[in-house]
């Protein structure tokens, strides 16, 4: 165990038992440690796995490689925090296993990326994961409620978020890089007791364990190649083969940017591809014009670049992936639907992006229109209790909205012949 400095005692790993029932009492008082041996680890998540559920958050950097670079990670109970540094402690498995394990609970905050990273080291999906983020949106603090403005609300408790650009490769940590990974879990363990009660409260509960099913499988599902073009900036400008050629190269560039572990943008930019796709060249002198490819990128990737575009032309014409925004009914229909995901958002005091997106919308006018045979997820689940329903009777001319002036609301009733 190497001795750091701290703001309160220290204790071994190894010394510390607990077996306290999740979130049970505040960590302000906590006791840390600093783990970096494989030994110490190991001892670790022993204690982890006693206490049934801990805190989790990393510090991670990714901007210039296409996997995570990890280079802290801070685990925390009620009892004690710990900081472990993947540069000594050896391979990460079994605090991998623990977080796959079903019987421990993992409690995060804004956690995707992080459960992200665990699929990337190849560990097993996780099972039971709380995001203090997550609950809070559906308990009226809005969409992606930072973790200090969360804490400060919920717990009346002021942290600093100093480090945040720190360089977590270096060693030694310094006394305030230590205080930051402190902060960021020692009070996540009472954070996610208060946010339980008050979701059980809020009748709510079960509407949370289905969204945190649904980040748990987003994590742990490899990314369709299919949908990669999603990621691309500007890709709604095209359409038709279009799309299918930006589909190949969003692809094509995923692949590559995982073979050398380089950001995507480095490989081919967004702006590029959707030019590259606009086009649909037959020859490299059709896209040596384009600004922003180098000339290095067009002598070594110009062939693949052009299979890309060969391919997508001779395959059958696909679905189209959104409706043709351009259309006046179409976009009609979805912004009426928007607004009524607004209302009941804000009637329920769920965040309206968690409640449903734009394109998730546009999923409802389609299926209403008979132009996709996949039921909308807005329709299902928690979704459905909300909004579903009454999403489908106002794109069907079932219901229609009306501005009540006295009131100053916006209410869904039968349409006019609909009595």
């Amino acid at each position: 165990m190497t001795e750091v400095p701290a703001r309160g005692p220290q204790s071994r790993a190894d010394d510390v038992t607990t077996e306290s029932s999740p979130g049970a009492g505040t960590n302000s008082e906590a006791t840390w440690k600093l783990v970096d041996s494989p030994k110490e680890l190991s001892s670790l998540c022993e204690s982890l796995r006693s206490a049934g559920c801990f805190a989790l958050d990393m510090e991670f950097r990714r901007d210039k490689t296409y996997f995570a670079r990890l280079d802290l990670v801070q685990v925390a109970t009620p009892e004690f925090v710990a900081i472990i540094d993947p540069q000594k402690a050896g391979s990460l498995d079994p605090l991998w296993e623990l977080i796959g394990d079903p019987a421990v609970e993992v409690v995060v905050h804004s956690g995707r990326q992080d459960l992200e990273i665990l699929k990337e080291a190849g560990g097993p999906a996780p099972r039971n994961v709380f995001d203090t983020q997550v609950a809070a949106s559906f308990l009226g603090f809005g969409d992606q409620v930072p973790y200090n403005r969360l804490l400060a609300a919920v717990l009346g408790r002021q942290i600093l978020k100093l480090e945040t650009t720190s360089d977590w490769s270096r060693r030694p940590l310094s006394e305030a890089q230590i205080e930051y990974a402190i902060d960021d879990v020692r009070d996540l363990p009472e954070l996610r007791r208060q946010l339980g009660e008050r979701l059980s409260e809020a009748g709510r509960a079960e509407w949370a364990a289905q969204e945190m099913t649904r980040l748990e499988q987003s994590a742990a599902t490899s990314r369709d190649p299919a949908t990669l073009w999603k990621l691309v900036a500007g890709s709604s400008r095209l359409r038709g083969r279009q799309m299918d050629v930006l589909r190949e190269l969003a692809a094509w560039r995923e692949s590559l940017a995982r073979r050398r572990n380089l950001p995507r943008k480095w490989v081919v930019p967004d702006d590029v591809l959707v030019d590259i796709a606009k086009r649909m060249p037959r020859k490299l002198d059709d896209i040596s014009s384009i600004q922003r490819l180098s000339s290095t990128v067009l002598e070594r990737e110009g062939p693949a670049i052009l299979e890309c575009v060969t391919k997508a032309s001779a395959a059958p014409a696909k679905e189209p992936s959104q409706p043709d925004r351009r259309d006046p009914a179409v976009s009609a229909a979805a912004d009426m639907l928007e607004l009524l995901l607004r209302i009941r958002g804000e009637e329920s005091g769920v965040a309206t992006p968690l409640l449903g997106t734009r394109s998730e919308v546009l999923d409802v006018v389609r299926w209403v229109r008979g132009e996709s045979q996949k039921r909308p997820p807005l329709l299902d689940g928690w979704r459905g209790e909300i909004v579903g329903g009454d999403l489908v009777a106002l794109a069907s001319g079932i219901r229609s909205l009306r501005f009540e002036p006295g009131s100053g609301k916006v209410v869904l009733e039968p349409a006019a012949g609909q009595e």
